[in-house]
């Protein structure tokens, strides 16, 4: 509003501007949103549609089982400049999308990633179109999506990239990890905490936490060293009443 009000001062009549892209979230897999004691509720359709609604953009969600044609038909369908998939990326037998959208005529810009949680994650393109493979697990979801799916947005809208934040940790950290770390961490008096999690799937860990710090393999942090640290989408620095006396752009 602000900018508007800006080129109505000075004239400006007509302005260049971005559409908001359109997205279609599918989520893949058998055993999501079946009965039964093997059926697991979908949370990562809700999460997406949360996450691109704090965006401001609309999205539709289908979902597609482990099937070649069912999946295919799926993601030929949609006419959304960014197609979102969860799950189905990683090496097993009936992890599908790599092979279906190279079929559709997306070419990858990256598979597999040395970081945790996300790892398998995907992304491809079709002339306009692009095909974001996010894993199946939802903390995994949680960060690819605001590792790789949150840039391509911003840059489709006309945006700047979110800004990474330098805040001190709290508390002394290790990473013995061989992958680049992006772990759930909270807000807290002095800085920043990382969650203890128990694991891709620990979507109750994630959910205490205000956003993402970023850790770097075999790496050793003391209380007050200063690391980068991603907000959640929607999320503001000290919504939680916490505000690190130190901040610092990255």
């Amino acid at each position: 509003p602000a900018v508007l009000a800006l080129a109505a001062m000075a004239g400006v009549t007509a302005m260049t501007v971005a559409r908001p892209p359109r997205v279609a979230i599918v989520t893949t897999g058998d055993e999501v949103g079946g009965g039964g004691a093997a059926g697991i509720v979908d949370s990562n359709g809700p999460f997406l549609g949360g996450f691109c609604a704090a965006l401001g953009l609309e999205c539709t969600r289908t979902h597609a089982e482990d099937d070649a044609d069912a999946l295919r038909r799926v993601l030929a369908g949609h006419a959304a400049e960014i197609v979102v998939t969860t799950g189905g990326v990683s090496a097993g037998d009936r992890d599908l999308v790599p092979r279906i959208a190279a079929e559709l005529g997306f070419g990858t810009i990256f598979h597999q990633v040395a970081m945790q949680p996300g790892k398998p994650v995907l992304l491809a393109r079709r002339g306009e179109r692009f095909l974001v493979g996010l894993p199946g697990n939802p903390v995994s979801v949680l960060a690819t999506a605001h590792l790789v799916l949150l840039p391509l947005l911003q840059r489709l809208m006309g945006r700047g990239a979110s800004p990474w934040l330098e805040l001190p940790l709290a508390v002394p950290w290790q990473h013995r990890g061989l992958r680049q770390l992006f772990l759930p961490a909270r807000l807290v008096p002095g800085g920043i905490a990382p969650v203890r999690w128990n694991g891709s799937g620990d979507l109750i860990a994630a959910a205490a936490a205000d956003g993402l710090v970023d850790l770097a393999p075999g790496s050793d942090h003391a209380a007050g060293a200063m690391v980068r640290f991603l907000p959640y989408v929607g999320q503001t620095i000290g919504e939680r009443g916490v505000m690190p006396e130190r901040v610092g752009r990255g």
